[in-house]
């Protein structure tokens, strides 16, 4: 495999197809996630009257029945959205970088979105029977971390020690989880792109991907190191800003007191600024990254004229017959 010519044609791909980074943007929905805070039990005495008054009335809103059922119904909207946007902008991408590799000259958004919709829900499917199991994992594990430390907090036959061993417990059994996921969001990339190209379906998508991340696993492996240090590079490039403006408005915030929000609202307004520039930078990065995985794909399969899915067995008349009808 010529690396360093999949690496400059995805490059060549991402700025020659420009259509591209809008679905680079939305499949980068997908990926995105944020944190919540919930501790509500910060001592607000601490803070200013000023600010300690709005904490609690703040509070006493968020606290309302209405407003948490407003809020869960507009996060599952928001989820959905979300889900549907990342899901459509993958399927585009990918549709899309094959339509360019293949020689197309243009490409329309109208179009990829289109023939996008054609694949969606056996793109989600697949996407979800993958994901779901890692999901389920994710909240068990942290779910026992929460009732373990709980239950040894409460005295129930615990101790320090035993906390303590239970944290690097957890956190190897995280990390191994989280390194099984990477790997198989791996393997997921070559079954999408076998679904895409090949117009195969949910089973038939995950045997040809396999196929390919086991003859080819070596070659993907380093691949996936490659991109993963210049998606890490310019991730912090793109960060890097959202630095500048941040710490500097919090450390003023903090030593001031508290006392004035104009740095806050400074550094708010600075990022809303921002956020089309990183949008759009991130679109590219995700356009990049696809097209190089998408090609990666091209290349294993280079010298396939059959998978093994719908190879028809040659001792077998009856299956030659079906295969040609």
């Amino acid at each position: 495999m010529d690396y360093g010519n999949i690496l400059t044609r995805a490059w060549q791909i991402t700025w020659k197809y420009k259509v591209l980074w809008i679905f680079g943007i939305l499949s980068g929905c997908s990926s995105s996630s944020g944190n919540i805070n919930t501790d509500f039990s910060q001592d607000y005495s601490e803070l200013s009257p000023e600010l300690s008054g709005l904490s609690h009335r703040m509070l006493a809103f968020f606290e309302q029945p209405a407003v948490i059922v407003g809020l869960v119904a507009g996060f599952l909207l928001l989820l959905i959205l979300i889900v549907f946007l990342g899901t459509v902008g993958q399927i585009g991408l990918i549709r899309g970088i094959l339509r360019a590799e293949g020689g197309a000259e243009r490409l329309t958004f109208g179009e990829l979105f289109s023939e996008g919709m054609k694949y969606f829900w056996r793109f989600l499917g697949m996407s979800f029977l993958i994901g779901l199991p890692f999901f389920i994992a994710f909240v068990l594990l942290f779910g026992g971390f929460i009732f373990a430390m709980i239950g040894l907090d409460s005295g129930f036959g615990g101790s320090e020690a035993a906390m303590l061993a239970l944290v690097p417990l957890f956190c190897g059994l995280f990390c191994v989880v989280g390194i099984l996921s990477m790997v198989i969001g791996i393997f997921l990339r070559q079954a999408q792109t076998a679904m895409l190209k090949e117009n195969t379906g949910i089973i038939d998508s995950l045997k040809r991907g396999w196929k390919v991340f086991r003859a080819g696993f070596g070659h993907i492996l380093l691949m996936a190191i490659i991109l993963f240090i210049i998606s890490l590079a310019i991730g912090a490039i793109i960060a890097f800003p959202v630095i500048l403006i941040v710490f500097p408005a919090f450390f003023s915030f903090v030593l001031n007191d508290a006392q004035s929000f104009t740095p806050l609202i400074v550094a708010g307004l600075c990022m809303v600024a921002y956020i089309p520039v990183s949008l759009l930078a991130n679109g590219i990065l995700m356009t990049y990254v696809q097209s190089a995985w998408t090609l990666v794909y091209l290349s294993l399969t280079a010298t396939d004229t059959h998978t093994e899915i719908d190879t028809p067995n040659i001792e077998d008349p009856n299956a030659v017959i079906e295969y040609a009808a």
